[in-house]
């Protein structure tokens, strides 16, 4: 069994790295208009997919910096925040899947948010259950 430090670490480093990428992400989708096509269905517009900026800039990016944070500070107080990014990692995931399942497009959203909803709720049970 690993220690209990061993997982604050991981789970700040991963949250970092997380929050990174999904600002990276942001940036090339806005540098880069062409790629949007990569992560909606070719009938809707670019519009729909930059409205998810700002819940994505609070809920996935903000607070999982908050939560990265509070796992090297003050582990007890991070249980809030990554429910707050495992929450709306759920949300952006099971939209870009159901967006997927009607549309046969836009694979590529719903593939991307499977990681980062399943290693967010991986850690968002090791910080509840005090592992």
């Amino acid at each position: 069994m690993l220690p209990r430090a061993f997982w604050q670490y991981l789970g700040a480093f991963y949250l970092f790295l997380q929050s990174l990428a999904a600002t990276l992400w942001w940036a090339f989708l806005l540098v880069e208009p062409a790629s949007r096509a990569l992560f909606r269905p070719a009938k809707v517009p670019d519009s729909v997919l930059l409205a998810f900026w700002l819940p994505d800039a609070v809920f996935f990016i903000g607070a999982g910096l908050w939560a990265a944070r509070n796992l090297l500070r003050s582990p007890q107080t991070a249980l809030l925040p990554l429910a707050l990014h495992v929450g709306g990692a759920g949300y952006a995931a099971l939209f870009c899947l159901a967006q997927w399942l009607a549309t046969g497009e836009a694979m590529w959203g719903a593939i991307l948010m499977l990681p980062s909803l399943c290693g967010g709720s991986l850690l968002l049970w090791k910080v509840r259950s005090g592992v």
